[in-house]
């Protein structure tokens, strides 16, 4: 699903994804409503778009036993200079609008559906600078994240995480994603070692599968 409020941006969606050697269907939307709609009608997997048309929309199934689609932000590399709020505009991925291209576009969404993050080097590295001398910067763990990071520091996998917390395995990964981009970790295990060292969790002996 492509939901954008920018007709030029989403006139050059409309280009690049038929070139794309992945086999996906794609649906452009530009109205919330709409959006909606089809979310209860039908299996999206993926929403690709901006912060702006996002605003205020949560992108949830009418089944509550469905996994929400993943979504992939495209930021204005503007919004990137002024400080982008990770926190106010939480994704499965981002990508920067300006240097999008077929290639980079391709490759998010092949990340995406292997449960990666699609990450622009520049966000990143503001992540990090933010997050020097204290690990979250102006982000703050959720309640789900928190206890998400709990069964993380007790040694579970996603699919145990997700069995503990009742949620879908999509669900448990796109939780353990946020964690390791709030704690600027590259890793489950720095993730945890870094939450320990601020007292987030305290140290425990790993559980048996």
């Amino acid at each position: 699903m492509v939901f954008v409020d920018d007709e030029l941006l989403r006139l050059g969606l409309e280009t690049l994804l038929p070139t794309l050697s992945l086999r996906i269907k794609v649906r452009y939307f530009n109205d919330v409503e709409q959006v909606r709609h089809a979310l209860e009608l039908s299996t999206v997997n993926v929403v690709l778009a901006t912060p702006d048309s996002l605003a205020g929309v949560t992108l949830t199934r009418a089944d509550p036993g469905v996994a929400a689609p993943r979504t992939l932000l495209l930021i204005d590399e503007r919004e990137l200079e002024a400080g982008f709020d990770v926190a106010a505009s939480p994704a499965d991925g981002y990508l920067i609008r300006q240097t999008l291209k077929a290639d980079t576009l391709e490759r998010a969404l092949m990340q995406l559906s292997s449960g990666e993050m699609p990450l622009p080097a520049g966000l990143g590295r503001m992540l990090i600078s933010r997050g020097a001398g204290f690990p979250f910067g102006s982000a703050r763990l959720t309640f789900r994240e928190q206890e998400a990071l709990t069964h993380l520091a007790s040694g579970m996998s996603n699919r145990q995480i997700a069995t503990r917390m009742r949620i879908s395995e999509h669900g448990a990964k796109r939780l353990v994603s946020s964690l390791l981009l709030k704690l600027s970790a590259s890793n489950r295990t720095a993730a945890v070692v870094t939450a320990i060292k601020y007292g987030l969790v305290r140290e425990t002996t790993p559980s048996r599968p």
